[in-house]
């Protein structure tokens, strides 16, 4: 598990709250269009990612919540 500096938990606070996602197309070479979506930060575009790559970072972020809660419920017992 990754431990943050506490020195850096300011602008990791501020930083949480500029990511945004947002429904997008990905334009391949030959000009065929593919869903996506984007990711900003700040409003500069960090990435745009075909709808496979988002469910997979969706999934991630999914299972570290689950993580915690996981640990959480299981301290409490």
């Amino acid at each position: 598990m990754f431990i943050s500096k506490a020195a850096s938990y300011q602008h990791n606070m501020m930083q949480a709250e500029r990511f945004r996602a947002n429904p997008a197309l990905l334009t391949a070479p030959s000009g065929e269009q593919e869903p996506g979506v984007v990711i900003r930060s700040a409003g500069k575009i960090q990435g745009v990612i075909p709808i496979s790559a988002a469910l997979r970072l969706a999934n991630q972020l999914a299972d570290s919540v689950d993580a915690h809660n996981n640990t959480t419920n299981s301290r409490s017992i």
